[in-house]
Order: C-alpha cells, then sequence, then structure tokens
C-alpha cells in the first residue's frame, strides 16, 4: 500500500523509484482519498526530479541513528559511557522505528513514562537532551527535517534545586582515611576532585599523556570550545600522581586492575566510602562544590577559580557558590538586622 495512517493519526506515503524508497508523513491529508491524491503529486514530482532534494533521502531508522550517535559520542564526548546506557533505554522504548516517524508528542510520550517509573526530572531531562543531540545529527545530514526534541517543542521539566552541602575539614579527613582495603583506590580520585576540581568523567578518563610530574600540571581539553586548560597540582597531590606513576600500566592513570581498563561506574566503592566516614547525602560531584566554596573563602579572586574549575563565565563560579553558602548569607542578615545596636543608635 502506498498511503497508509499511522496509529498517532497522520497519513503517510511510502514508495520506491529507482531503487530508492521514500517515505514522510502527509500533514495535509485528512483521509485516505486525500492522502493518495498527494502521493499521486509526490510520486509525479519525484519522477520529474522536482521534488525537493531533503525529501529525496533514504529512510533511516532509530536504531541506525543510535549507531551513528554512540560513533560521534566515543569520538568527541567524555561522557560517552554514560550516554551508551542512555541509548539503550531509548531504543528499548521506541524500537527501530523510522525516523520520520517521530513528532514532539514522540518525545513526550517517553517522560511521561519515565515519569511514572519514579525517575526524577533532572535524569528525565538528561535522557532527553542526549535524544536532541541524536536528533540535531540527524537534521545535519539531512536524515530528518526537523529536531523535535527541542526546547521550542518541548519544554524542559522544572528542576527543584536540594540543598547542597560540602565537606567539613573534619568530614573531609574521615572520607580519606575510609579509603583503605578494596576502597583504596578512590583516595587519589576523591583528591583529583577536592583538591583539584575535576569532574568525575574527567578523572576517569585522564591519561598520563596529560599530566606532566616535573612541572606539577594536568592539561584538559574544555569541550566546549576545545581550548586547552592546564590545572597545576597541590604538593599533596602530585605525591599521589607520582606513587600511582610507578606502577602504571595503562596509558590511563586510574585502572582497574582486574581488566586492565579505565573504571567505568565507581558509585558502589565511593557509597561504602561514604558510609565508612559516616557522611550522608553527599554527592561526588559535591566535592568539586567543595573545592570551589573552600577557594572562594579562602580569598582567591573569582577569575582564578574559574580558570581552575573550566566555568565559561564569572556567574557560573559565584552561582555555584551562593547555592551553597547558605549559613554565611543568614549572617549577613542578621548583621544588618543588628545594624542600629553595633552603630550604638
Amino acid at each position: 500500500m502506498a498511503v497508509y495512517k499511522h496509529k498517532n493519526g497522520r497519513w503517510y506515503y511510502k514508495l520506491q523509484i529507482r531503487g530508492i524508497r521514500y517515505h514522510k508523513a502527509i500533514p495535509e491529508a485528512i483521509d485516505k482519498k486525500s492522502a493518495e491524491n498527494a502521493e499521486t503529486k509526490i510520486k509525479s514530482e519525484l519522477l520529474s526530479g522536482r521534488f525537493d532534494l531533503i525529501e529525496n533521502k533514504k529512510e533511516m531508522t532509530f536504531f541506525q541513528l543510535c549507531d551513528r550517535f554512540q560513533e560521534f559520542a566515543h569520538n568527541n564526548r567524555v561522557n560517552h559511557a554514560k550516554d551508551t546506557g542512555i541509548v539503550k533505554k531509548l531504543k528499548n522504548f521506541y524500537g527501530n522505528c523510522l525516523l520520520t516517524d517521530f513528532v514532539p508528542f514522540a518525545v513526550e510520550r517517553y517522560r511521561t513514562k519515565r515519569k511514572k517509573e519514579g525517575y526524577k526530572p533532572a535524569t528525565i531531562n538528561k535522557e532527553t537532551g542526549i535524544l536532541r543531540r541524536m536528533f540535531n545529527i540527524a537534521v545535519d545530514n539531512g536524515w530528518m527535517t526537523t529536531n523535535c526534541a527541542l526546547k521550542r517543542f518541548v519544554k524542559p521539566m522544572t528542576v527543584e534545586n536540594a540543598a547542597v552541602k560540602i565537606l567539613t575539614t573534619a568530614e573531609e579527613q574521615a572520607l580519606l582515611n575510609a579509603c583503605v582495603g578494596d576502597c583504596a583506590y578512590m583516595r587519589p580520585i576523591i583528591m583529583c576532585a577536592l583538591y583539584a576540581g575535576l569532574r568525575k568523567s574527567e578523572i576517569l578518563t585522564l591519561k598520563w599523556a596529560n599530566v606532566d610530574l616535573e612541572k606539577g600540571i594536568i592539561t584538559l581539553l574544555v569541550q566546549k570550545n576545545s581550548k586547552k586548560s592546564d590545572i597545576p597540582m597541590s604538593g599533596l597531590l602530585k605525591a599521589e600522581f607520582e606513587k600511582l606513576h610507578k606502577n602504571k600500566t595503562s596509558a590511563y592513570v586510574f585502572v582497574n586492575p582486574e581488566t586492565n581498563e579505565p573504571y567505568v561506574n565507581i558509585r558502589k566503592t565511593y557509597t561504602k566510602a561514604l558510609r565508612i566516614a559516616g557522611i550522608t547525602d553527599f554527592t561526588f560531584h559535591a566535592l568539586r562544590h567543595t573545592a570551589c566554596t573552600r577557594m572562594l573563602e579562602l580569598g582567591i579572586g573569582v577569575d582564578v577559580v574559574q580558570e581552575i574549575l573550566r566555568h565559561s563565565t564569572p556567574a557560573i563560579t559565584l552561582a555555584v557558590y551562593n547555592h551553597i553558602n547558605q549559613d554565611r548569607k543568614f549572617a549577613a542578615v542578621q548583621r544588618l538586622a543588628d545594624y542600629k545596636k553595633v552603630q550604638g543608635l
């Protein structure tokens, strides 16, 4: 059948000319007859070579797009391992449908399902973000005409910012002391976040080629602008790297001894270390927040902290600090209320 009605209520044409298959929605069709009339006109234009070139693309399935995205992610994205997990969830939900079947409501159906399963808005937004990136690639290559996952079509879910805590010096020492036995490998990883402000993905993918022990510098590539950033190491962190370097077995700094491959997931071990240290509700990323807050409270300039943490603007650096440091805000308004008393009025 050259035309058919999809379960989404829209009519589609599907035909093959000179070995090339064409498949697309017919927005103006309201019934089978109008769909057939439109299909006849489209076929005529295809045969005469007048049809829009964007329409003359071969069909591509969602699974094919997933494969191309994962190839792109592996070469260009630090978090490609996480991306693979999200892509798997998307494939399980959508199946191997055609890219031409996607409309904004298809994205909404996925979000609704994930919300019913109990996932938080922040998680769902990240997954939708991967879908948006995939569709960007499809549009750029002419496999789709419109990215139906754009924010103007699918508004991101509202995320309530939970209070973020930072480590006290006592908690820091307790956490590092907990890194013994099967948690021992976590010590230098935690120190990278706490003393250099590195992200977890940057730590786990760090290579020795990017570590200059003589100068005490870690060189990272900022993906958003492809600029290199040199992060200095403290003497304490440098000493940890020197220990690791003596026993290196891979191009990567942090390697699972059982596989000689970089660690993929450290959550279980990190959680265990937190439990031993008696610390609750503290994410790995909060170590980086702790580094930011401590540097600013030590009087280090915002521009310097921004460079070390590789924030795109100083405003982001200050936003992290202001979000965390509620106690200082309370102290400030209390001093304001006590102004008259201080002035002896």
